[in-house]
């Protein structure tokens, strides 16, 4: 969770006469474990999140495949829009596009996604290639 919901629960607690939530009944090694598997749940969901809007960019930007899509499944711009249905065009470079700059995702978390497979080379290849894709969401977050 972000550091200033931390402080803020951690300060409701110490007003309270607890000791910090975070801490109750746990080592510090457990403590530094369960925040960092929930920060990379977090990051995740955030590279979950970029990988939809990218391959929604791709479908959105290919006209014949947006066209075909309409035609054959009857859905509409609001609703391919709302739900960020994309299109795996994989090319130019996915990955860098997910892992170089601001904000950049690591391989790992990427890995975690599932939506990219390892190489032999510890790189990543995308699981999906030329495919339709619909994000499932989960209280406003892309889940798989």
């Amino acid at each position: 969770m972000p550091e200033s919901h931390r402080r803020a629960r951690d300060f409701l607690a110490g007003r309270a006469g607890l000791p910090p939530l975070s801490q109750i009944g746990r080592s510090p090694e457990e403590i530094a474990e369960a925040e960092e598997e929930h920060r990379l749940t977090w990051r995740v969901r955030g590279a979950l999140a970029a990988l939809a809007e990218i391959y929604h960019q791709r479908l959105i930007a290919n006209s014949e495949v947006l066209a075909w899509f309409k035609s054959k499944y009857g859905i509409g711009d609001e609703t391919i829009a709302r739900l960020k249905i994309g299109f795996a065009d994989n090319e130019p470079g996915l990955v860098p596009a997910l892992a170089d700059g601001a904000g950049a995702f690591t391989l790992r978390e990427l890995a975690a996604t599932s939506a990219f497979r390892p190489t032999a080379q510890d790189g990543l290849f995308p699981f999906f290639e030329g495919r339709i894709v619909f994000p499932y969401w989960s209280r406003g977050n892309v889940v798989s």
